[in-house]
């Protein structure tokens, strides 16, 4: 029999997602932006350099991955 998997039922987990996405997407952007001096890639820009547009999307992926992740850990483990 298969295991079902646990459900979020916290009705905030959304909007703390939401809220928790913006906050890594502009600090990222920030980063980026002080790091090369240049602003962080944006999708329909025209920008020659395919290889930093692909770094830049795994990179902030993988960030908002992890922080989707820790924020469904914290709130799983409050309401426990």
């Amino acid at each position: 029999m298969a295991k079902k998997s646990k459900q979020h039922n916290n009705p905030l987990t959304p909007f703390v997602l939401i809220g928790a996405t913006w906050v890594v997407t502009k600090a990222a952007e920030t980063v980026y932006q002080k790091a090369t001096g240049k602003p962080a890639p944006v999708k329909g820009a025209e920008n020659k350099n395919a290889s930093r547009n692909v770094l830049w999307s795994l990179g902030l992926t993988a960030a908002l991955a992890l922080t989707e992740f820790a924020v469904m850990q914290i709130l799983e483990d409050k309401k426990n």
